[in-house]
């Protein structure tokens, strides 16, 4: 079964979006901050990570800090929303 770590600290987000993957019959992992996301990624051998954009720290894990610290090629999926609310 593949398997994708989705990363983000909206969790509403990450229950959405795992619901979707789930139905699919992908196998979810899921993480709110980037250090659990690279021992998750690392530990669990995932095939796909799920990155949110935004989430704090990111640049901790941009696409070649994971996939060296990783040492496979690992695609990774960024997520960005952004909600703008009207200034008035």
């Amino acid at each position: 079964m593949t398997r994708i770590l989705v990363v983000d600290d909206e969790t509403a987000l990450v229950e959405l979006v795992r619901s979707y993957l789930e139905r699919e019959q992908y196998e979810v992992l899921t993480a709110a901050d980037g250090r659990t996301a690279l021992d998750l990624a690392r530990a669990a051998q995932t095939d796909l990570v799920v990155l949110d954009v935004m989430l704090p720290m990111c640049w901790l894990l941009s696409i070649s800090v994971l996939k060296r610290a990783l040492m496979l090629a690992l695609p990774v999926l960024f997520l960005c929303y952004l909600l703008i609310r009207e200034m008035t």
